[in-house]
C-alpha cells in the first residue's frame, strides 16, 4: 500500500509549482527583448464603427519590458513625431496589467495570449485622440513580435 502523505506532499507541490507558474507576475520570457507592433488597433469605445491600426497606416509601436515589473512604450502615428510612456506591468494567468507612470494615468488591463515570439494583447481600455486633439476612450488591440 503507497504512502497517502507521500502522495499527498507530490500533490500540493504540484498544485503550487503549476499555481507559482500561471500566477508569475513577471515571466522571464517576455523580459528585455524589444517587441514590436504589427498591429496596433484602436477602437472608439462610444461608436465601435471608429477604428484606427497606426500600424496599417505607416506608424509604429514598440515596447520593452523588464524583469523588474517596469515597461517603456515608444508609439509614433504615420509622420508622426514619437511619444514615449512609462509604467509598471504585471501578469496573472491569462490577463496582463499596465500601470500608468507617465503620459497617461490608472491602468490598462489586457487579455493576454503568448506564443512564442508572439505577443496577443486585447482589449485594454485607453484614451486615443481619433480627430485632431480630442481624445476619447478607445480599446486597444496589439499583436506584438519579438525582435
Amino acid at each position: 500500500m503507497r504512502n497517502p502523505v507521500l502522495i499527498l506532499s507530490a500533490a500540493a507541490a504540484l498544485v503550487c509549482t503549476v499555481a507559482c507558474w500561471l500566477d508569475n507576475p513577471h515571466p522571464k520570457d517576455i523580459t528585455h527583448i524589444s517587441w514590436t507592433a504589427t498591429k496596433a488597433e484602436f477602437t472608439s469605445v462610444a461608436d465601435a464603427n471608429k477604428k484606427v491600426d497606426i500600424i496599417a497606416q505607416g506608424g509604429w509601436l514598440n515596447i520593452v519590458f523588464d524583469d523588474a515589473g517596469s515597461f517603456t512604450l515608444h508609439i509614433s502615428k504615420s509622420g508622426g513625431a514619437a511619444e514615449e510612456s512609462a509604467g509598471d506591468w504585471s501578469v496573472s494567468s491569462d490577463v496582463m496589467t499596465w500601470f500608468w507612470r507617465s503620459r497617461y494615468t490608472g491602468q490598462t488591463q489586457f487579455d493576454y495570449f503568448l506564443n512564442g515570439d508572439t505577443m496577443t494583447l486585447t482589449g485594454g481600455h485607453i484614451p486615443f485622440d481619433f480627430t485632431t486633439g480630442t481624445f476619447e476612450e478607445a480599446t486597444l488591440n496589439l499583436i506584438l513580435t519579438s525582435q
